[in-house]
């Protein structure tokens, strides 16, 4: 498969739409500890035509990629984090060894299903996300303390290896999930980053392996992760994480919920628009 850049112009106008997502993906993965997959997913997916994607595996190419890019993302967010003492280790130590399992078997399973599917699962996961965001903004939490250790596995192993097949590092769910045990937004925001990136590393592993021997993915693929969009979005999203994780310690919860649902909406609805028209 060959890119549609054809000269210098055209490339320097996709590495300048490239940085341009990293920058709004590192500004959202900071403020709601969400790796910033909700937004470089369908960005990837718009600009597919431009940078050669196009394809039977564009999904997982979309998705491998944008996996990747959550490693270094979720490290430098939840590093910001750590300024504002808003990361749990406890939740990290509990929830670690199964999310990464569990996130390896859910990149593995992502690797079976077509595109279109893929495309409208994610689609609707945002849509139901922003609903529970936007409408129960003042969360209650249900227990005061995280759950028995075998909950705690099927919790993270579920959010691991659902986030991987989705191509996000984890925060959509992980973050409603801590609120539901009683931890702070701005505290399960900060803990979902530097999980996003546990998610992201294993999931990125699976994506390499399964997708190693496929013929026709774009060029600078190394399996479902291409290295040249990787490498272009990468370093706009770490500089421009801790920007968001200060203006998340600057808005209030109830800002930041509906911020958050809007988003999610706007990324899902032309997503949708496309497969059904």
């Amino acid at each position: 498969m060959e890119t549609l850049i054809t000269s210098p112009h055209e490339f320097l106008i996709i590495i300048l739409l490239l940085a341009g997502v990293g920058i709004c993906a590192g500004v959202i993965a900071g403020m709601f500890g969400i790796g910033g997959g909700v937004v470089i997913v369908p960005a990837l997916y718009y600009l597919a035509p431009l940078i050669g994607f196009e394809g039977a595996r564009e999904m997982q190419v979309i998705m491998g990629t944008t996996l990747a890019t959550i490693i270094f993302t979720g490290l430098s967010a939840s590093y910001s984090h750590l300024k504002y003492k808003e990361v749990s280790w406890e939740v990290i130590r509990k929830w670690t060894p199964a999310m990464f399992i569990g996130s390896f078997a859910g990149a593995y399973l992502n690797t079976l299903v077509k595109g279109d599917v893929l495309t409208a699962l994610f689609a609707g996961f945002c849509i139901l996300i922003g609903l529970k965001m936007f409408f129960g903004v003042n969360t209650k939490a249900h227990f005061k303390s995280l759950p028995s250790f075998w909950s705690n596995q099927g919790i993270s192993g579920f959010i691991g290896a659902f986030s991987a097949m989705m191509g996000v590092g984890g925060g959509t769910l992980t973050v409603p999930a801590l609120t539901f045990f009683s931890y702070p937004i701005k505290k399960a925001s900060g803990t979902a980053s530097f999980l996003g990136s546990v998610v992201a590393l294993s999931g990125s592993i699976s994506y390499v392996i399964s997708g190693w021997s496929i013929p026709d993915l774009p060029p600078y693929s190394f399996g479902y992760i291409n290295w040249l969009a990787l490498l272009l979005i990468v370093p706009a999203t770490m500089l421009c994480a801790p920007l968001g994780t200060l203006l998340a310690h600057k808005l209030s919860d109830t800002f930041l919920n509906k911020l958050f649902a809007v988003i999610l909406w706007t990324s899902s609805a032309r997503m949708l628009y496309d497969i059904i028209f």
